[in-house]
């Protein structure tokens, strides 16, 4: 998952290292639906960020807007977009309408919406003072309110333990993340408070609460490590996405710690069974700080990587399509990702797709991918699986984010890279790339091409528009995708199925880029 910062000022929300917003425009005017960022890292350099503010998945997307408004489109099965009724798709964007605290005092919220994480059918908002509102399925608790009921409405969870209801010092959420079903409902939230503790709630079948047990919890429960104490020293938090159902916590003394599912190992801590609660990694060196943790892949493969401050890739789990090392080996504890030659050190990386495709920034100036590679979803010219192969991007152009769309949806492979580059461009590989992402034919494209741009470029634009945050939907036959410009505009491409991108076209054929209204 992404890169940028929380951008909306957070009066009583512990940030560290956060930058302010730029503001959108339009023709010289602030523009009142700029959206803020599309999605972005949850550490970076050491500094932390709160969680996203927008998020697409599988059928429904959710966007936060300058002013505060939250924006939905798509499927609306399980009251998904928060309309009080449930069972269509809707196909421009509708707003959702946040229950406050003036007006219930137990379920209302305290405070705007400045974060937004969301998975298959479950949305969960942070709002600027700390404060949590979920909404729709419900079936193992993911709502956080006691019970297993739907609701078709956006409210808060149980304030007892945590947010500014509770009214404990200390408990305001300063950060949330959820598991990301591949694609199903077993959602597990969580999130991490200003004191350091953090809380979960929703399915538990791997024991990814840390509560030494199985149980589904329909309120937030705190996670305890494997010594039994309650977790109160948390400095970011990590979910699995995909169906990889765990989590991750780096504690202040720059441990990581992780419970949940383990197949192939990709928890770390040296075995491959379910841990039932926090336990700490193994492998990784204590001589310099962690910069950035990304978990990648599904039930079908999952690797965790992680980024020092010293430019080395640590990396657990699945391996089998290199995407850890040359020898296509799975690793239980974390070990050090071979450098290509001539590198020495990477500056950035992202994890996402099915089997956990790693792409990499390096010192060298180029960049490089490791994992499947069967629709050519890397960039690096084959349809070979890669270990460290190299991105063929214009020279001199690095990344500034990847996200990757489509899986496997029970009979076919379909996978697809969105890349932004240095310099602007948005790059696209893979399954069907020309097809479903602004240029023509169908076929796969095993190197990035460079969208099709229905604005001019930056230099004969009167607005000087340009893109600064792409991503894309990530489950099965999903290859929607979305850019936004430095002017709050966002425009769409690819796969229209439910109405999901929230153009005005209604067709669910792949369609070329397409500005999303936002109403």
């Amino acid at each position: 998952m992404s890169n940028s910062t929380i951008t909306a000022d957070l009066p009583r929300v512990e940030r560290r290292g956060g930058q302010g917003a730029a503001v959108g425009l339009n023709n010289g005017k602030p523009d009142q639906h700029f959206v803020v960022t599309l999605q972005n890292s949850t550490l970076s350099g050491g500094q932390e960020t709160i969680g996203s503010n927008s998020d697409i998945t599988y059928y429904h997307n959710c966007f936060l807007t300058k002013d505060g408004l939250l924006h939905m489109s798509g499927a609306h099965n399980n009251y998904t977009l928060a309309q009080g009724n449930t069972g269509f798709s809707v196909h421009d964007t509708k707003k959702v309408a946040l229950l406050r605290h003036d007006q219930n005092a137990t379920w209302g919220v305290i405070g705007d919406p400045v974060a937004i994480r969301a998975a298959y059918d479950c949305t969960m908002v942070l709002t600027d003072q700390g404060d949590v509102a979920v909404w729709g399925y419900n079936g193992h608790g993911q709502q956080g309110r006691g019970h297993a009921s739907g609701n078709g409405y956006a409210q808060g969870i149980t304030g007892t333990n945590v947010g500014p209801r509770s009214g404990i010092k200390g408990r305001e959420v300063v950060e949330i993340d959820l598991t990301k079903g591949y694609p199903n409902s077993g959602h597990t939230l969580y999130v991490r408070c200003k004191d350091g503790t953090v809380w979960g709630w929703g399915y538990n079948g791997y024991g990814q609460l840390g509560q030494n047990n199985t149980s589904n919890c329909y309120t937030p429960v705190q996670l305890h490590d494997n010594t039994g104490s309650p977790v109160d020293d948390a400095i970011g938090i990590f979910a699995g996405h995909g169906n990889y159902q765990a989590v991750f916590v780096l504690r202040a003394d720059g441990t990581l710690w992780s419970c949940g599912q383990n197949n192939w190992g990709k928890l770390g801590d040296g075995t491959t069974g379910n841990q039932y609660r926090l336990k700490p990694c193994v492998g990784l060196p204590a001589d310099s700080p962690i910069k950035k943790v990304q978990l990648g892949g599904s039930s079908r493969g999952a690797s965790t990587y992680v980024l020092l401050k010293d430019g080395r890739v640590f990396g657990t789990g699945y391996g089998g399509q290199y995407q850890l090392n040359a020898s296509a080996s799975n690793w239980s504890g974390f070990n050090q990702l071979a450098f290509p030659t001539g590198v020495g050190g990477f500056t950035d990386m992202w994890i996402a797709g099915e089997y956990a495709q790693a792409y990499f920034n390096a010192d060298d100036g180029a960049c490089y991918a490791c994992g499947y590679n069967g629709n050519g979803q890397l960039g690096v010219g084959s349809t070979s699986n890669a270990y460290m192969g190299k991105i063929n991007l214009p020279s001199g152009v690095q990344l500034k984010k990847v996200s990757t769309g489509g899986a496997y949806d029970g009979a076919t492979q379909r996978h697809t890279t969105i890349m932004l580059g240095t310099d602007g461009e948005v790059y696209t590989c893979g399954h069907y790339a020309g097809y479903f992402f602004g240029n023509s034919g169908g076929s796969n494209w095993q190197k990035p091409v460079c969208w099709y741009r229905p604005w001019p470029k930056y230099a004969d634009d009167p607005l000087r528009r340009k893109v600064v945050d792409v991503v894309s939907h990530a489950y099965t036959s999903e290859w929607g995708a979305f850019v936004l410009l430095n002017n709050g505009e966002l425009w769409a491409a690819g796969r229209n199925s439910s109405n999901k991108l929230g153009t005005e076209a209604t067709n669910s054929y792949p369609t070329f880029v397409e500005r999303v209204e936002i109403h």
